[in-house]
């Protein structure tokens, strides 16, 4: 196990910001894969540490050497329907309040009740992902979309009180993804508009709440000198003094169990 000053799963890197890119299921999707150079591009003059988390990963022997060297830096949530059963129940242990919380934002959004949240599998996977951000010890959670990676992201960023930026390149704001957009565009210290269109219907869909936060680029400039510049100012905000332990220690330390009392002598 590694030690408290290292957070990190893997022994002997060093210390540096940690960007979480909470991907889609399926590594890599053509949307997200356009964009690593970017987001290398952006980590690098960050002199930040990026990693993917993904779920379905192909044959690595189908893939670019580039590619396969992305798959073997990332960090990846086993499709396990009892693992991520397991880890919600971590979560729910060792961050109760914010799992509460959590589930009643959604359940605002969504008109559904947080029990009915609960049997959702897709939110069981949210706090997998969750957990192995917060094993890492990621200071700043990205998403791509309104996808998959997109509920994870809204899950770890809340729980474990990190930065997060949001990168929106499409306007289907009317789909089963897109109802969580207000929550999304709350949570963010950054949303990345890709093009005018989009730029313009979460304007028109969020107002004021997305306004102030919103950066808008082309296709081919999301390392572009505003969002860098937001980015380096998330990861060095101060962490409030409420925020939750992360680390090795932190995301996958059992319960601890309390030693019966005496008998009493009869």
């Amino acid at each position: 196990m590694t030690s408290g000053a290292d957070r990190s799963l893997f022994a002997g890197r060093p210390e540096r910001p940690r960007l979480g890119f909470l991907s889609g299921a399926v590594f890599p999707l053509a949307a997200e894969a356009s964009c690593y150079a970017q987001l290398d591009e952006l980590a690098a003059d960050l002199g930040a540490e990026l990693r993917a988390v993904h779920t379905v990963v192909p044959d690595p022997r189908s893939l670019t050497a580039p590619l396969r060297a992305r798959l073997g830096s990332g960090l990846f949530v086993p499709q396990n329907p009892q693992l991520h059963r397991n880890d919600l129940a971590h979560c729910q242990r060792t961050l109760g309040a914010r799992c509460e919380r959590l589930l009643a934002a959604l359940a605002g959004v969504t008109g559904m009740s947080p029990a009915e949240l609960l049997r959702r599998p897709e939110l069981h996977e949210a706090f997998s992902y969750a957990r192995w951000i917060r094993a890492w010890g990621a200071d700043l959670v990205w998403s791509h979309g309104l996808a998959e990676g997109s509920l994870p992201a809204l899950v770890a960023a809340h729980l474990l009180e990190l930065p997060r930026v949001v990168v929106l390149d499409n306007a289907t704001f009317d789909s089963a993804w897109g109802q969580l957009l207000p929550l999304h565009v709350e949570q963010a210290q950054l949303v990345v508009a890709i093009g005018t269109h989009v730029h313009d219907a979460l304007l028109a869909r969020c107002g004021a709440a997305a306004a102030g936060k919103t950066v808008l680029v082309q296709p081919d400039a999301i390392a572009a000198p505003a969002v860098r510049a937001a980015v380096a100012r998330a990861l060095v905000m101060p962490r409030p003094a409420s925020a939750p332990s992360r680390g090795p220690d932190a995301a996958f330390v059992a319960p601890r169990r309390t030693s019966s009392p005496p008998r009493a002598a009869r």
